[in-house]
Order: C-alpha cells, then sequence, then structure tokens
C-alpha cells in the first residue's frame, strides 16, 4: 500500500485520541502528509508523528462550521489537496441510565460524533469531487451495531454515523470517491478506561477485565490494529469498497 500514500495528503479529526494518533503515525510512515486536528491543543502538541515536517497541527472544533472551515483553509493552504479524511472526533458522553441523561449531555454527544463527521464530510467532499478522488473513513463503534445499558447517547450517535457513511458514499459513488466506517469494539485506550470507570467507580480494573473477557478473542484491541483496518479502506487496495461498516472487535459482534 506504501505507494499509493506517497505524497497524498490526509486530515485527521481527533487526532489526540488514541485511534486518531495511531492512525496518524500509520499514514505517516507510508509517506503521507498529515493534517492533524483536535480541540485539545496541548494534548495535540504532545502527538509525535515519524516526520514533523511533513504534519500540521491545527486546534479546531470540529461542531463549529466556522472553526472546520478555518482549519480546512489552513490545511489546503499547505498541503495543496485533500486525498483523504478521517472522522475520529469522538466522546462516549455519561455513564449512566438514560433517564439521567440531561437534553444537554445528548445533545453534545451527537455534536461531536455525528455533527463533527458531517461537517468533517460536507467540507472535504466539494474538493475530493473537483479532483475526481479522495477517500474518507469514519470511526463508528461496535455501539452502532447493537445496544448496550448506560450508553444510550454513544449508541445513538454512532447508529448515526453508520447511516450517515451510507448515505453519503451512495452519493459520490463513481465520482472516484470512496466513504467507509470503521466499528471497533472494545480498544485499550482512555476511552475505555473511563468507560470502565463509569461502570465500576470501586474497581475499575474489574470491569475492564469482564469486557475483554466477552470478547472471543479474551483481549482488548491494541489501536494500530484499529488503524490498520482504516489505513486498507483509505488505499486503492480497498477500491471496489464504498459504504462498509468494518467491525473489527475480536468476533464480539458474530456471538
Amino acid at each position: 500500500m506504501t505507494g499509493f500514500f506517497n505524497d497524498r495528503v490526509a486530515l485527521i479529526t481527533g487526532a489526540a485520541g488514541d485511534i486518531g494518533q495511531a492512525i496518524g503515525r500509520g499514514l505517516a510512515l507510508r509517506g503521507t502528509r498529515i493534517v492533524l486536528i483536535d480541540l485539545d491543543q496541548s494534548t495535540l502538541d504532545r502527538v509525535a508523528i515519524a516526520d514533523e515536517s511533513r504534519t500540521l497541527k491545527i486546534n479546531a472544533d470540529v461542531t463549529d462550521e466556522t472553526s472546520m472551515r478555518s482549519a480546512f483553509d489552513t490545511a489546503i493552504a499547505w498541503g495543496g489537496r485533500l486525498d483523504m479524511l478521517v472522522n475520529s472526533a469522538g466522546i462516549e458522553g455519561p455513564i449512566a441510565p438514560m433517564t439521567d441523561y440531561t437534553v444537554a449531555d445528548f445533545r453534545k454527544i451527537l455534536d461531536i460524533n455525528v455533527v463533527g463527521t458531517f461537517l468533517g464530510m460536507k467540507l472535504a467532499l466539494p474538493l475530493m469531487l473537483a479532483q475526481q478522488r479522495g477517500s474518507i473513513v469514519n470511526l463508528a463503534s461496535t455501539a452502532g451495531l447493537r445496544g448496550s445499558p448506560d450508553v444510550a447517547g454513544y449508541i445513538a450517535s454512532k447508529h448515526a454515523v453508520i447511516g450517515l457513511t451510507r448515505a453519503a458514499a451512495v452519493e459520490v459513488a463513481g465520482t472516484g470517491i470512496r466513504i467507509n466506517c470503521v466499528c471497533p469494539g472494545s480498544v485499550a485506550g482512555e476511552m475505555t478506561r473511563r468507560i470502565a470507570r463509569g461502570r465500576n467507580a470501586s474497581d475499575p480494573a474489574a470491569s475492564l477485565k469482564r469486557m475483554a473477557e466477552r470478547n472471543p478473542m479474551g483481549r482488548q484491541a491494541d489501536p494500530s490494529e484499529i488503524a490498520a483496518v482504516a489505513n486498507f479502506l483509505l488505499s486503492d487496495e480497498a477500491s471496489f469498497v464504498t459504504g462498509a461498516a468494518y467491525t473489527v472487535d475480536g468476533g464480539r459482534t458474530a456471538l
């Protein structure tokens, strides 16, 4: 896949997160110029990519159209084009029964996870259509394929990301642009640790252990394993793949 990525330009939202960082590092190692976008400037500053001279870091809010338009303008001025987009920004929201959610809680999850994905595609697609080439990967979740207690907002948002991916993929099919999503299961990282603490504040380690044991492979994914599938979908190796929701969950949804 290396040849496809040489000197291409990729933009990644949520780039300071565990999966966003892993995707960025994987693309950089394959010769891609990377634009990293995140709201958390301090964490973004600490993200280490192999070649910093081929990396641009931008602080932006994925829920705000003005902020994102400015980020895209800066990215295009720097890179000259946009070949790949990864919408990785996302939050899990409160770990609580739906009856305990506030409307503000619910809207915040949808704003970041769904509106952020929509805005990324809305701004990227005109650029990609003009060049008749591009690949987009949205980060969904196995939470978009099944239900689970105490994460209603996250479940709803990831179902929406899968639907949005499919709708957009069909709209641009045949234009040289492909749009897919990745559905990770339990991934070793900060979000999973927060969920574990939310489910069992007194013993989050036990909660993490149960999450791993429910998986047929008996462990959580490393972020690099999610990145590998995302990088495949971004590449020409996936030239006939669009509108797909790839599960990367160690067999959890096969049960």
